[in-house]
């Protein structure tokens, strides 16, 4: 993510762009956030992937690179994903998780929503001379929507679509064309590798959405719509795990073990850890931009939207896939009309700079750190836990994940080691202070040693 800002800065710095100045108040709020804030260890990656980010949008925002140049690479990987997960579905390929259809997309979720971010994307590059392309496209990435079950991204298509169907009379013809033959794919799914748990799968997801069923998120989105009015000047980017878990007490019991990495509804997440500062400052960036809407502007603003559909139940601006996506639809909808006097370049030489600094210095040891602890958990599942514990050990620190934490103390604990469980307990305690599922896990540990 860095590099990609390092890239986009480097293009908006060519163009002599000017740097939009809410991107830079926003990136000015999440730094006060961040040295303000009790969680400053656990939060580091979130708050880098949040700098990243921003600094897509402002580097994009102010290239003259063309749109369909900046989209052409994504929505060729978002079909490529869309053949391949519907592919899977029927042959043997030996790569991904036929049981949850995604792709070679980190999940089926995330594989949903680009599925819905391309739709509006898809008119855009292959509108005028490419038809039959375009309905192919549209058929394969619907289809392959519909076999994720992912109740969400199937609404956001639907708003998406019909959203299309008014603001497109011209392409009316064609779009339809497509939805009637994804309809014809999407009766072939699910193929007979993909095995759901349910035998009636899509009517089981179908019966979901009609009562609105969210599980234990509601209570979440309860406690953190309350917290988020205590404290409504942010918590900073990336520390809602650690800061959630530490104020939260009215959640049910049952919640104590699971990780609640998310709300799983990104617009409650912002505002938990921006505030509303940071809110009004990310508004005015999308209002800043200057410019009549066009046709080609709403499809951007419209697949912007389906993203943010998707991101009410969802990690959609956390996922790197579609907070990438997200970025640089960001950056394309709020370019100026009128290019007024450049930033200085030195500005722009900085922001590069930092970015190219923390790729260095931040992802070079946290990618060793997760190559480390994916060996560590391929030897555990061997049997050589003791091996195991000494590879990852070094690595806790470093991945500044809570998940590898509570891996590794689960294994210490399971081998019997209480005093080992007790210190890496007290250490992660460190990073994520009164987190539910770490204080569990230390009173198992016991007192014996």
């Amino acid at each position: 993510m860095h590099l990609l800002a390092v890239v986009c800065l480097f293009a908006g710095w060519r163009s002599r762009g000017r740097i939009q100045l809410p991107w830079l108040w926003l990136l000015a709020d999440l730094i006060v956030l961040k040295v303000t804030s009790p969680w400053r260890a656990a939060s580091v990656s979130g708050f880098l992937e949040a700098c990243a980010l921003i600094s897509v949008a402002v580097g994009l925002a102010s290239a003259r690179v063309p749109v369909r140049s900046v989209l052409v690479l994504p929505l060729v990987a978002i079909f490529l994903g869309a053949v391949f997960g519907l592919a899977e579905q029927w042959l043997p390929v030996g790569w991904g998780d036929a049981t949850r259809p995604a792709g070679f997309f980190a999940t089926r979720v995330t594989a949903a929503a680009l599925m819905v971010a391309a739709l509006p994307l898809n008119w855009l590059l292959l509108r005028r001379r490419h038809a039959v392309l375009f309905v192919g496209t549209v058929a394969i990435e619907c289809a392959f929507l519909f076999s994720t079950r992912t109740r969400a991204a199937w609404v956001a298509a639907a708003l998406v679509l019909a959203a299309m169907v008014a603001l497109l009379p011209r392409s009316r013809r064609p779009l339809l064309a497509g939805l009637v033959l994804a309809g014809a794919l999407a009766a072939l799914t699910p193929g007979p590798l993909l095995r759901w748990a349910s035998p009636t799968p899509y009517a089981d997801s179908l019966a979901d959405i009609g009562t609105l069923r969210v599980g234990d998120r509601l209570a979440v989105w309860r406690e953190a719509l309350a917290l988020t009015a205590t404290h409504p000047w942010g918590r900073g980017a990336g520390t809602f795990e650690a800061s959630f878990a530490a104020a939260t007490s009215s959640l049910p019991k049952s919640l104590d073990e699971v990780r609640i990495e998310s709300p799983h509804n990104e617009g409650i997440r912002l505002a938990y850890e921006l505030g509303v500062p940071g809110l009004v400052l990310l508004v005015m960036a999308l209002w800043a931009r200057g410019r009549r809407v066009g046709p080609a502007r709403r499809m951007v603003l419209l697949s912007l939207a389906g993203l943010a559909v998707c991101s009410m139940t969802g990690k959609t601006f956390v996922e790197p896939p579609t907070a990438a996506l997200a970025a640089v639809l960001l950056g394309v909808a709020t370019r100026p009309r009128m290019r007024g006097r450049s930033s200085r370049p030195w500005l722009w030489g900085s922001l590069a700079a930092a970015m190219l600094a923390l790729a260095v210095v931040v992802d070079a040891p946290a990618c060793s750190a997760s190559r480390a602890l994916a060996s560590a958990k391929r030897l555990a599942a061997q049997g050589d836990v003791r091996v195991a514990l000494e590879m990852a050990t070094p690595s806790l620190g470093a991945n500044n994940d809570l998940g590898a934490w509570l891996w590794a103390i689960d294994v210490m604990s399971a081998a019997g080691d209480r005093r080992r469980c007790r210190q890496t307990c007290a250490q992660a305690l460190g990073t994520f202070p009164e987190h539910p599922a770490l204080l569990l896990r230390q009173s198992r540990c016991g007192t014996g040693g």
